[in-house]
């Protein structure tokens, strides 16, 4: 059957090449339209722009004249903090050097972006998928899961998502490639410096680590694999955990530079959070489960009775309506290891977000997905590996066309769906 697409994904090389192509005429395509249109894709939020010019000045808080412009500020002995983890700001570090703390965030999310989206085709290729799979899917990730939009934003909810899928990705492709464990590790530390949650993934890397480096050893004897070989895959796989503590021992001295402590408390400080009705039990709860799990799988657009008459529910929406690509993960063929090691990647990295009070906001789909995305679209890419056809590609195009009509009509959104609960 004649495929329009086989061009672009001919060799492995052409095919990533496309993807970067294709992923920056759209990103920054979208990104320079709403801003010709003044439809707002460059987020006001940038606390890690604002963060990083006081790194430069030797300072960890943020000016006091800058807190009226931002949101989730904590006031401690005198000086204000900004509660999430710092590696947002380091990366923005050499750009608000050059162009100050006003400089476009959403520019730079968007190159981050772009490298994630090579970077989980490469992912995909190291789990034996074919190009054409493999090209499939990392074109999934970049414009059918709710990516797209958290990119261009460049807010620092968003940009700290972006920032934390490019280094875990990259730590899984370390992982399934030279296996490296201190590296992978040191890549998964920078990724928990953006998004804590992903920390929760430094089992399943170190699992790939040891998986990838004894198959090696198979592959590489005749015999059994040696003793020395054995010993070094499960060296290996605990050099994951000192890479990824190294990072733990940074966050908790940023901690006590900051508040003393060497816990993580920056988001209960933040001034009446607790009084909030989605925290009426603190930030993390079993008894948000199934509100979480509603707004992750079931959750539909919002009727507003006119033109274009459905619109994306801003505070969260099911991700199976928003990717139906999703679906294809049932065509996996179970019998193997893998994808059961994918599952529990995926649940065990998204279980913070979603016993979370807050099911996310601002976002096109459901944004805590995104620290399980190499996993879920590993998933998806396993299914598609199963007797690939027009039905594969059909649905990720579905996926994609639904990520633009949010991209058009998110903005759209009546003012009392945009926070949960909505109001009556």
């Amino acid at each position: 059957m004649f495929d329009p697409f086989a061009w672009m994904y001919r060799t492995p090389r052409v095919a990533l090449i496309s993807l970067i192509v294709l992923a920056s005429i759209g990103y920054f395509g979208v990104y320079g339209f709403g801003e010709l249109t003044e439809r707002g894709a460059q987020s006001h939020n940038k606390h890690f722009a604002y963060l990083a010019q006081s790194m430069l000045q030797g300072r960890l808080d943020v000016d006091q004249e800058l807190t009226e412009q931002m949101h989730e500020i904590v006031l401690f002995e005198g000086k204000y903090y900004i509660v999430y983890p710092p590696m947002t700001a380091i990366v923005s570090l050499p750009f608000v050097a050059v162009f100050g703390p006003e400089f476009r965030t959403g520019l730079l999310s968007i190159s981050f972006a772009i490298g994630a989206i090579a970077l989980m085709f490469v992912w995909l290729r190291r789990l034996k998928c074919s190009v054409e799979v493999s090209w499939w899917g990392a074109v999934l990730f970049a414009f059918g899961m709710g990516f797209w939009y958290s990119a261009i934003k460049g807010s620092s909810w968003q940009f700290g998502h972006v920032v934390g899928v490019f280094f875990m990705t990259w730590s899984l492709v370390e992982a399934t490639g030279k296996g490296r464990g201190w590296l992978a590790g040191l890549l998964l530390g920078m990724a928990l410096w953006a998004r804590l949650p992903m920390v929760l993934a430094t089992p399943f890397i170190a699992y790939f680590v040891w998986n990838n480096l004894r198959q090696s050893a198979d592959q590489d004897s005749t015999d059994d694999p040696s003793q020395a070989n054995t010993r070094s895959a499960w060296l290996h796989a605990a050099l994951v955990f000192a890479g990824v503590g190294v990072f733990v021992g940074l966050n908790a001295l940023y901690n006590f530079a900051r508040f003393g402590t060497h816990s993580n408390i920056a988001y209960r400080l933040i001034p009446g959070v607790l009084d909030e009705p989605w925290y009426d039990k603190g930030i993390i709860h079993l008894s948000y489960l199934p509100r979480n799990i509603h707004v992750a799988l079931f959750q539909p657009p919002i009727n507003i009775h006119e033109f274009p008459y459905f619109v994306p529910a801003w505070f969260g929406m099911s991700m199976l309506i928003c990717t139906p690509a999703y679906f294809l993960i049932a065509k996996v063929h179970w019998a193997r290891r893998l994808p059961w090691v994918l599952v529990l990647a995926t649940l065990v990295c998204m279980g913070p977000g979603l016993l979370h009070g807050w099911p996310g906001g601002g976002q096109l789909g459901y944004r805590f997905s995104f620290d399980a995305a190499p996993m879920l679209i590993a998933l998806v890419a396993l299914g598609m590996s199963q007797r690939f056809g027009w039905r594969d590609r059909g649905l990720v195009i579905l996926s994609g066309l639904i990520g633009i009509w949010g991209l058009m009509y998110i903005q759209q959104v009546p003012v009392q769906w945009l926070y949960w609960p909505p109001a009556p």
